[in-house]
C-alpha cells in the first residue's frame, strides 16, 4: 500500500466534503422543483428548513415531495 502524506490525505477529505456539498445543493434544487412544479413558490420557513438538511435527509424527502398534496402536508416531512 502507497504511503499517503498527511497534505495528501487532507486534498482527499477536502475532495469528499466538497463532493457532498454539491450533492446536497443538486438534491435541495431537485426537490424544490418538484415541489414547485406541483405546488407553487416554496415559502420561505420551507427554503430554511430545507437549506439545513443533510444529503441523507434530503433523499429521504424526494418521496414526500412526490406525494404531498400541500406544503402543510410536506412540513410533517422536514426535520425541525
Amino acid at each position: 500500500m502507497p504511503y499517503i502524506t498527511s497534505v495528501e490525505r487532507l486534498a482527499r477529505e477536502e475532495g469528499r466534503e466538497e463532493g457532498r456539498e454539491e450533492g446536497e445543493a443538486t438534491a435541495r434544487q431537485m426537490i424544490l422543483q418538484i415541489l414547485q412544479r406541483r405546488l407553487g413558490e416554496a415559502p420561505k420557513t420551507i427554503l430554511e428548513r430545507l437549506d439545513r438538511c443533510s444529503l441523507d435527509q434530503l433523499n429521504i424527502l424526494v418521496n414526500p415531495a412526490l406525494d404531498a398534496a400541500t406544503w402543510a402536508e410536506f412540513t410533517t416531512y422536514l426535520p425541525e
